[in-house]
């Protein structure tokens, strides 16, 4: 007793004519790696690394005063400190993130590399 028939067997040729029935165009798709890339002259690095050269500021001056006058930490002050520190580490992940120019070629380089 057979429970199916067998079927025919299409050639490759057939089956890719079959796939381009409706030539419906197929975007690539592309990793969530290479959205997320920065730009180093875009509008968002450069505001980013203006804030870090401020906390930069901030922290070379602060600390030396903090140590010498041994100054008692007040709550605003320990927050800026540890939001200081957030955006150092925030800043290791973004400088990952960011692409960069090749000093050879003059082209920017977006592998991750």
């Amino acid at each position: 007793m057979v429970l199916h028939k067998p079927t025919k067997k299409v050639s490759t040729p057939a089956l890719l004519r079959l796939n381009h029935v409706n030539d419906i165009p197929v975007k690539p798709r592309v990793s969530i790696w290479k959205k997320t890339l920065i730009h180093p002259d875009s509008r968002f690095k450069i505001i980013w690394d203006l804030i870090v050269i401020i906390l930069s500021i901030y922290n070379a001056i602060m600390i030396p005063y903090e140590f010498a006058y041994s100054i008692d930490q007040h709550l605003l002050l320990e927050i800026i400190n540890r939001t200081t520190d957030v955006v150092f580490i925030l800043d290791i992940l973004i400088n990952f993130r960011t692409i960069y120019r090749d000093s050879y070629t003059g082209e920017f380089v977006r592998s991750g590399k």
